[in-house]
């Protein structure tokens, strides 16, 4: 912990923000606090910032942003307060004359507190440098040679990193002085705890909701064993009742929540529901992140996404830790194992009736049964084959190329397709030589020409045009094919009507992975999370064998429909002709409702250099782009739906920030 020993800043409005009664209240989705004075942070130097949320606001990244001399600005992200204080390690640029906060990202009440602010200590710096010494070696090593920006971005990897996985660590490193006080007002919370378990499960489920926030509750067990009888026929609490007990459903409940016995709520559970469907009126659902209890008491973290209909059809991710308004019938069903249960109020409920708190507020003592995962999504029966084109863009590389058309020819089971490669000022004679030794016996190949500088969604962009097929696929010339049902496996997906661009899982060639899907945020702007595992690996909650949402795909392997491609107008090749593009068209798609898929089952190799991502790349390269992009989505990378607030940004593997 830093040694606090500068003075905590005020808080003060600076955009779209009004002081209320406790806290604070945006009146748009980017309010914006100033720390006051502004030299609070000594510029250039290390330091640690610890602050806090309110224990029932929705919890989002925050943005800190410095102010320069000249107007000029930067923003960094800031880890997510979910439980307890959020912590900031970084430092303040030179030239820094105002410092703001942006603290959430919806209009309406909220509060936010700096707690402390102190330097970070030699100990703290040095374990940070050993836990990413490539990292901390090019901060140093570009800072000597004067390349701020490039040091700047390789600190934030080094300060950002996850620093403890151990989840009872990590709490008590996260502790917290707000403190929130008890709710008496609000809907009646009905509590259903199914049995099979002890008795000493019973009490510990019981003390759990005793010590709730959210006073308004009523525990109904419709199905004891005589000791539990016994035991809860003694309890003085009104609020605790057996399954026909008078009075014990008297009232109409405004929400409802379905435990086993050993499970526990945290104190601020039933607080934060309440505050979600009151937020949000068309919910009726809302499931929540939680813990797992292990064997010998090992607690961890299980921080899930927002919805995600095609993850939880085919991994079911979001298990009984859920809230659903009013008494449904599914909840109150003792008949039926609660994760089944939650699982088809789900697939009952349209996706806008379901939301998600991102809070570990459940403690989950003993799993059920997962829900078997189906072979296709609830109401997305397989279509017809349409007709395919595939756009490959090159200049030379026939070393990579040749292989990427032989396997997409030889390889490929879906035969009604067919391929333009557009070629970008090649000089080689061989690539000329070898496209016309494959167009004689491969008549689905064509080659557009064109020339001028390299301009990857221009290319990207012609090819599509010279193609007929009603969905279209953009493929590197350095990937291969290696399953029959690649385009299969993409196309029963990219011809669902609410789905945009369809991605693949890419490897390289040692089998590791390289591509699983985009996270907006990761590393600042956007990245490749499981990068580096291995080919078989599960990934986080088991998403990384079958299709499950993402915010974005890389277009090395990108099919979409051309209609919807269309509509959007293709890539971006006036503002982004090389960096981002992809990522673009998946956010203008998700724009119009049209959500991105990365089909996992589906994998093909990619020569994509595997030490790109460790190397020290010139922040000048692109930075027009990268400026575009990040003032165009900035709301969306700080809160990616398909990731969670609460995991690292600075991790390629699922870690607590």
């Amino acid at each position: 912990m830093a040694n606090a020993n500068f003075s905590v800043p005020n808080l003060l409005p600076a955009q779209d923000v009004l002081r209320a009664d406790e806290g604070f209240r945006a009146l748009s989705p980017e309010p914006w606090l100033k720390l006051s004075p502004a030299s609070c942070l000594p510029i250039g130097r290390p330091v640690e910032i610890r602050y806090s949320c309110g224990a029932s606001d929705d919890v989002v990244r925050p943005i800190i942003r410095f102010i320069g001399e000249r107007g000029s600005v930067r923003d960094e992200l800031m880890p997510a307060a979910g439980e307890g204080s959020g912590v900031w390690r970084g430092r303040a640029p030179a030239g820094t004359r105002d410092i703001w906060i942006n603290p959430t990202n919806r209009p309406g009440p909220f509060d936010f507190r700096l707690e402390s602010l102190g330097p970070l200590s030699t100990g703290a710096r040095l374990r940070a440098a050993f836990a990413a010494p490539k990292r901390a070696f090019f901060a140093a090593a570009a800072r000597m040679v004067g390349l701020d920006a490039e040091a700047d971005l390789n600190l934030r990897w080094v300060y950002g990193r996850a620093d403890v996985q151990d989840y009872r660590t990590w709490l008590l490193r996260r502790a917290s002085r707000a403190a929130s006080a008890p709710v008496d007002a609000g809907p009646l919370a009905l509590v259903v705890l199914t049995g099979g378990g002890s008795t000493a499960d019973l009490v510990v489920s019981c003390a759990s909701l005793v010590g709730q926030i959210y006073r308004n509750w009523r525990l109904v067990v419709p199905d004891l064993t005589p000791e539990q009888a016994v035991w809860l026929d003694a309890q003085s609490d009104a609020r605790v009742a057996r399954s026909g007990a008078p009075g014990a459903q008297d009232e109409v409940a405004g929400f409802s929540v379905r435990l086993r016995m050993g499970d526990r709520l945290s104190a601020h559970a039933l607080l934060c529901a309440y505050a979600h469907f009151e937020r949000h009126p068309e919910a009726q659902i809302v499931y929540a992140d939680e813990i797992r209890t292990g064997p010998e008491g090992s607690l961890d973290a299980v921080f899930k996404p927002d919805w995600s209909p095609t993850r939880q059809a085919w991994a079911p991710y979001v298990g009984r830790a859920a809230f659903v308004r009013g008494g449904a019938s599914p909840v109150v069903d003792s008949s039926q194992a609660p994760d089944r249960a939650i699982d088809q109020a789900l697939a009952a409920s349209p996706a806008g009736a379901i939301g998600h708190i991102r809070r570990p507020l459940f403690e989950i003592g003993r799993l059920d049964d997962t829900p078997s995962p189906r072979r296709r999504a609830p109401g997305t029966p397989a279509r017809g084959r349409p007709k395919v084109g595939i756009v490959v863009p090159t200049r030379d590389r026939i070393d990579l190329l040749q292989p990427c058309l032989t396997s997409l020819f030889e390889k490929t089971s879906y035969a009604d397709f067919e391929v333009a490669v557009v070629d970008n000022d090649s000089v080689d004679p061989r690539t000329s030589e070898t496209l016309a030794r494959i167009q004689g016996r491969e008549p689905r190949l064509s080659v557009v020409s064109s020339p001028g500088a390299f301009n990857f969604s221009a290319l990207c962009n012609l090819g599509a045009a010279s193609l007929a097929g009603d969905l279209l696929v953009f493929l590197n010339n350095d990937t291969e094919i290696l399953y029959a049902d690649w385009l299969d496996n993409l196309a029963e997906l990219a011809v669902l009507p609410d789905i945009g661009a369809v991605g693949a899982k890419l490897l390289y060639p040692d089998g590791r992975v390289q591509h699983a899907g985009v996270v907006l945020g990761l590393g600042g702007v956007a990245g490749h999370f499981g990068e580096g595992n291995n080919a078989n690996a599960p990934g986080w909650l088991g998403g990384d064998l079958s299709p499950r949402e993402a915010s974005a795909v890389t277009a090395a392997c990108l099919m979409v429909g051309r209609d919807k491609f269309e509509a959007v107008g293709g890539f971006d090749a006036l503002n982004l002709p090389v960096e981002l593009n992809d990522v673009d068209l998946c956010l203008r798609l998700g724009e119009r409702g049209w959500r991105t898929l990365c089909d996992c089952r589906t994998t093909l190799l990619h020569h994509q250099s595997a030490s790109r991502s460790g190397a020290l790349r010139l922040q000048s390269v692109y930075e027009k782009e990268r400026s575009y992009f990040t003032a165009k989505w900035r709301n969306v990378i700080r809160d990616d739906p398909y990731f969670n607030p609460n995991l690292s940004l600075y991790d390629y593997t699922p870690a607590i920030g």
